[in-house]
C-alpha cells in the first residue's frame, strides 16, 4: 500500500497535490466538528436521545441539497461558491462557543437548541457548497492523473481518520466534561479557517462547468422513476442502509449511557474500527467484482445482523465487556462502510447513459431518507423506553438486514460498471456529502477517462487474458 501511495503521489503535479492537502485538512475539520465526537458532545450537554437523533439526521437530509446546488455552481463558478460556503459554514459552527453563556442565561435547553442550530446551518451550507468541489478538482487535475489523485487521497484519508480518532480519544481521556469538546471544536474551527485560506491560493476554479440545459436535466428524473428494476433496487438498498443506521445511530450512545464507557475510550474503539475498515474494504470490493454486488451485499447484511446480536450480550459490569464492545462496534463499522461502498459501485452499474442525473438524484433521495429517518426514530425509542429502546433498535436492524439479504439474493446483478479508472476510490462513505457531490458530477459526465487511457486499459486486459 505504501509503495502504491508513493508511486501515485510522486506522479501528481503541484496543483493536484495542493488540492489533495486541502482535502485532508478539510477532513480533519469535519471529523472534529461532525464526526463521531458530535454524539458524545451532545450527550455531555445533557441533550436527550430524541434530540440527538434529530441532530444526526441533519447531515443525511442535507445531502438532498447537493443536486439543487448544480445551478449555483454554473452561475457563480466553483471558486466563489466553495470559498463563500466554506467560510459561512465555519462562522455558523463557531456559534457553539456561545453555549456556555447561553446555558448560564437561558438554561440547558437553550444550549441544546444552540447546538442544533449550529449543526443544521453547517450541514445545509456545506451541502450546498460541496457541489463546487468536484468540478474544481477536475479543472486542476489532468485526466490522466485523476486515478493517481484518488489513490493518494484514499490512503491519506484512511490514515488521517485513524490518527484523528486516536488524538481525539486522548484529548477526551485527559480532559473531563464539555470543556474537552470545546477544545476539539476550537481545533476544528481553526483548521476549517485554514482550509478556507488554502482555497484563496488554489489555482483554477473560476471557470463554470458547461452542462446540459435544465429541461434535459430534469427530464432525466422521469426516465429514472420509470425504470422499474432500478426503483426496486433503490428501495432494497435504502432499506438495507437503514438497517445499518439503526445500529450506527444508537451504538455510541449505548456504550456511553448504558455501558458507562468514558468518551475517550469510545473514540479509541472507533480508531480500531478505522484500522479494520482500511484493511478490509478493498477485499469486499474485489469480491463484488467477482461474485456480483447483490450477492456480496446480501452476505454483508447477514454478517452485520449476526454481529448486531453481540449488543444484546453487552451488559454493564460484564467481565468481557470491553472486548465484546470492540467486536460489536468494529464489526458494525466494517460492514456498514463496506456495504455502502459496494452499493454505490452496484448503483453505477445500473445507471443508464440517458438521464444519468435523474438516476443519481433518485439514489441520493433513497440514501438520504435511509440514513436520515432511523436516527430520529431510534432517538424517540431510546428517549421513551431507555434500555428497551436500545434493544428494539438492534432488533429492528437484525430483522431488516436479514429480510433484505434474502431479497437481494434474488435480484438480478448490475450491468457493466462505468469506465472509470478510479471507481474503487471514488466512493467515500465516511464523508457522505462530498461522496454524493462526486456522484452527481459523475452523472453529469465528469470523470470519464480519456480515449488514450481507455485504450491502455483495454490492452492491459488483453495481456491478462493472453497471459
Amino acid at each position: 500500500m505504501s509503495f502504491s501511495f508513493y508511486k501515485s503521489f510522486t506522479r501528481l503535479t503541484p496543483a493536484p497535490r495542493a488540492f489533495l492537502f486541502f482535502s485532508i485538512v478539510n477532513l480533519a475539520s469535519w471529523q472534529c466538528i461532525v464526526g463521531q465526537v458530535l454524539i458524545l458532545f451532545a450527550r455531555s450537554l445533557g441533550m436527550p436521545a430524541d434530540l440527538v437523533g434529530l441532530l444526526l439526521s441533519f447531515i443525511p437530509f442535507s445531502m438532498l441539497l447537493v443536486v439543487m446546488s448544480i445551478p449555483a455552481v454554473e452561475f457563480f463558478g466553483p471558486r466563489k461558491l466553495l470559498i463563500t460556503s466554506w467560510l459561512l459554514r465555519t462562522i455558523i459552527i463557531s456559534s457553539v462557543f456561545f453555549i456556555p453563556a447561553v446555558t448560564i442565561h437561558f438554561g440547558q435547553r437553550a444550549s441544546w437548541l444552540m447546538l442544533l442550530f449550529a449543526v443544521l446551518g453547517f450541514s445545509l451550507i456545506r451541502a450546498f457548497g460541496v457541489g463546487a468541489w468536484y468540478p474544481w478538482l477536475h479543472e486542476i487535475v489532468p485526466k490522466d492523473n485523476i486515478a493517481d489523485y484518488f489513490n493518494s487521497e484514499t490512503i491519506l484519508v484512511q490514515g488521517t481518520n485513524i490518527l484523528l480518532a486516536v488524538i481525539i480519544s486522548q484529548v477526551l481521556a485527559r480532559a473531563n466534561g464539555p470543556s474537552s469538546f470545546f477544545m476539539i471544536y476550537g481545533a476544528g474551527v481553526l483548521i476549517g479557517l485554514f482550509s478556507v485560506g488554502m482555497l484563496f491560493f488554489m489555482p483554477g476554479g473560476r471557470k463554470s462547468p458547461k452542462l446540459s440545459d435544465g429541461k434535459r436535466r430534469y427530464d432525466s428524473f422521469h426516465k429514472a422513476f420509470a425504470d422499474k428494476p432500478y426503483r426496486h433496487f433503490i428501495i432494497l438498498i435504502s432499506i438495507a442502509l437503514s438497517s445499518l443506521m439503526w445500529v450506527g445511530s444508537s451504538s455510541i450512545m449505548y456504550l456511553r449511557d448504558i455501558m458507562l464507557f468514558a468518551d475517550g475510550r469510545i473514540m479509541f474503539i472507533t480508531a480500531i474500527g478505522g484500522i479494520a475498515v482500511a484493511l478490509s474494504i478493498r477485499s469486499w470490493s474485489n469480491r463484488a467484482e467477482r461474485k456480483g454486488g447483490n450477492q456480496v451485499m446480501a452476505r454483508m447484511l447477514l454478517l452485520h445482523a449476526v454481529s448486531t446480536i453481540c449488543w444484546f450480550f453487552l451488559l454493564p459490569g460484564s467481565r468481557f465487556g470491553f472486548a465484546l464492545a470492540v467486536l460489536a462496534l468494529v464489526s458494525s463499522m466494517v460492514f456498514s462502510i463496506s456495504l455502502s461502498t459496494v452499493a454505490s459501485r452496484t448503483m453505477l452499474g445500473r445507471v443508464k447513459n440517458e438521464g444519468r442525473i435523474g438516476y443519481t438524484s433518485l439514489w441520493i433521495i433513497g440514501v438520504s431518507l435511509a440514513n436520515g429517518i432511523p436516527p430520529i426514530l431510534a432517538g424517540q425509542l431510546i428517549d421513551h423506553l431507555g434500555v428497551l429502546g436500545f434493544r428494539l433498535c438492534f432488533a429492528i436492524s437484525i430483522f431488516l438486514g436479514i429480510s433484505v439479504s434474502f431479497l437481494l439474493k434474488n435480484l438480478p446483478e448490475e450491468g457493466v460498471l462505468p469506465d472509470l479508472a478510479y471507481l474503487d476510490v471514488l466512493v467515500r462513505p465516511l464523508q457522505p456529502v462530498r461522496w454524493m457531490g462526486r456522484m452527481v458530477w459523475l452523472s453529469l459526465g465528469f470523470g470519464e477517462r480519456p480515449e488514450e487511457s481507455i485504450k491502455q486499459s483495454t490492452e492491459k486486459e488483453q495481456e491478462k487474458v493472453s497471459g
